[in-house]
């Protein structure tokens, strides 16, 4: 079984505690407006914490608890305008027979309507007037000023504006004119209020995520929606976020704003104003790693449902509640706590095996749960690979984590190690003997760099079991798949390294820009081809698989692809596509390559099996059409 790297309400470290404190806060706000962080590193729980606090308001009719999630509307519109959308639109889905809720909300979508006109006829009355079109406006139509710019007959033209801009001008006398930015924010705040007291809601509770994975413009134009148009009596929003990464959008934003404000940054004073009371989840500590690690390895040997699997969750959390004092999580507590004498025997397993590598993951991960959890569905896989393959019986758990240690955090000595059975001629590392009885001593008189951490080896080598008597061949036989993964093989770590971040985030891909107009034609293709099977072994279309940010920007340095992503695109079953598959036309620059994607968007456009598929390629269509 795979341990899921997803948000869950089942709790294993004890983090319903930073939920109930959370819902009580809210529960005791007198109907005042609230916000409310949730810090902390990317995998430290923040999403779970949040499916917590959903969880316990399920059952609560009085309180409408909504899902945010900016990163999925990211460059399509304005996030300010989505975000007050998917408000008001689940509110109105929740509420939709109490009084006059209906009637509100199409007053609100109104006055969201005229934003969007605000926005576009400013700058379609400009270009319509002076026949010259805005900076803005070319962004809008064409999601490439440069290339515009660049090439201006290829894209638009003056007529194609003025276009544009004819049936604005009934909008622009009418609407504009007739109103302002300061009267709307008002009278949006006032009737946001009306609706949340026809729709008989007691709270609103929106929670925020992932923005910490947005670009900086979507972060702060989420934030300004929360406080400018929403904070309202009765309405609480719980941001969970790094707020290094928050505080790197503002900075982002604001390029111009002084760095500091008194005693601390701009951008951190900017972040203490929007949210009000901020949690900041610890990295975990020796104790919770022990529990979380030991409770990760029984899930793979205990049935979840099992009394042993519930005893050990009850015994973990009394171990966690107070880890000052000690570790409570003993195997005398499990023999005399689980009553199956299986169950009683994998449960020790389990802990035994966390207590060996424990200390030493805590300190590679710094105590991060997302990625211990991936070291932990490692381990295991290998192991399942060894069995499939015929050898499982040569590998054991312990030995395989032990290198596996070495393998993640501390790359260098993994090396030495293979150098080392490379040169055995049955396995054993004679070497080895020398580090485990003398320690730093054997560190100095063996080959070794003390440079690559003769502190992290000692206590390496101090590790239950000792090496030196195992053949080694099948373990780093099965570990050896560090720079092969989704069936490409890399020759060198940098590689390998590159890949594993164009599977990231859009600000972690947007780093490596210039790395990747670095590479060669050979180097793009290896590098396309391990990104592409990564996204079709997803299996998931529906959101934005990991590894599509990485694509765009790969092919817009090494246009050769952009043919290979068409025809990636073209396999995609239509009926379960997300509206992230439409992209800029300007993306292609490729003559053949955007032909065949203007037939793809057409195919999109025309069909009825996805009428959000649809919808996204229609808007997209209709700003090609005509060039």
């Amino acid at each position: 079984m795979v341990l899921h790297d997803n948000e869950t309400a089942i709790d294993f470290l004890y983090y319903e505690s930073i939920a109930q404190t959370i819902k009580e806060l809210l529960d005791d706000a007198d109907d005042k407006p609230m916000t409310i962080g949730i810090h902390g590193d990317w995998g430290a729980g923040k999403s779970s914490i949040l499916a917590m606090i959903e969880a316990a308001y399920l059952k609560d009719e009085k309180v409408l608890c909504l899902k945010f999630n900016g990163w999925l509307f990211q460059g399509f519109e304005d996030a300010k305008l989505v975000l007050l959308e998917k408000v008001i639109s689940e509110v109105t889905a929740a509420r939709s027979t109490k009084g006059k809720v209906k009637e509100k909300a199409k007053s609100l979508f109104k006055r969201i309507n005229w934003m969007k006109a605000a926005k576009t006829t400013g700058q379609i009355a400009f270009t319509y007037l002076s026949g010259i079109p805005s900076p803005e406006l070319l962004t809008q139509i064409s999601q490439s000023a440069k290339n515009i710019m660049e090439h201006p007959t290829e894209e638009l033209s003056l007529e194609t504006l003025k276009k544009l801009a004819e049936p604005f001008k009934g909008i622009i006398n009418e609407e504009i004119e007739n109103s302002n930015i300061p009267h709307e924010m008002h009278a949006f705040r006032q009737e946001f209020e009306e609706l949340l007291e026809e729709a008989n809601i007691d709270q609103l509770v929106v929670l925020i995520d992932d923005l910490d994975r947005c670009l900086p413009k979507t972060t702060i134009e989420t934030l300004e929606a929360l406080r400018l148009f929403l904070f309202v009596p009765k309405t609480a929003f719980i941001i969970a976020a790094d707020e290094a990464m928050i505080e790197y959008a503002v900075k982002e934003h604001f390029p111009n704003l002084p760095n500091t404000v008194g005693a601390t940054s701009y951008a951190r004073n900017y972040l203490e104003k929007l949210i009000q009371i901020p949690f900041r989840i610890p990295a975990l500590g020796a104790t919770e790693t022990l529990t979380y690690v030991t409770l990760l390895l029984a899930m793979r040997l205990l049935d979840e449902k099992s009394q042993g699997f519930s005893v050990l969750k009850e015994l973990s959390k009394e171990a966690i509640q107070k880890p000052w004092i000690g570790n409570t999580l003993t195997v005398e507590a499990i023999n005399n706590a689980i009553t199956d004498p299986t169950e009683q025997q994998q449960a020790r397993e389990a802990l035994m095996l966390a207590k060996q590598i424990s200390p030493m993951i805590s300190d590679g991960t710094n105590g991060n749960p997302r990625q211990i959890k991936r070291f932990i569905n490692s381990l295991m896989l290998r192991k399942q690979i060894a069995q499939a393959r015929g050898f499982g019986q040569e590998i054991t758990l312990n030995v395989l984590s032990k290198i596996m240690l070495a393998e993640n955090f501390n790359t260098e000595f993994y090396r030495q190690l293979n150098i080392w059975v490379s040169n055995s001629s049955n396995g054993k590392v004679k070497e080895l003997t020398e580090l485990e009885k003398l320690g730093n001593d054997g560190i100095e008189k063996s080959s070794l760099d003390p440079n690559i951490g003769a502190e992290w080896i000692t206590q390496w080598s101090d590790l239950y079991p000792k090496l030196s008597d195992i053949d080694l061949r099948p373990y780093l036989f099965v570990t050896r798949d560090r720079k092969t993964r989704f069936g490409v093989t890399f020759q060198s770590d940098d590689m390998h390294e590159l890949a594993d971040k164009l599977l990231g985030s859009e600000m972690v891909v947007a780093g490596e820009k210039e790395t990747i107009k670095g590479l060669t034609t050979s180097e793009a293709e290896k590098l396309y081809q391990y990104l592409e099977n990564a996204v079709t072994n997803n299996g998931n279309c529906k959101d934005r698989p990991d590894g599509i940010i990485g694509i765009n920007l790969l092919i817009k340095m090494h246009k050769g692809l952009q043919t290979k992503y068409c025809t990636l695109l073209e396999t995609f079953s239509i009926e379960n596509l997300g509206g992230w598959i439409v992209q800029p036309i300007d993306m292609f620059t490729e003559p053949v390559a955007r032909q065949q994607y203007k037939r793809l968007l057409t195919k999109w456009k025309d069909q009825e099996e996805n009428k959000t598929l649809s919808t996204f390629a229609e808007q997209t269509f209709k700003l090609i059409k005509g060039n």
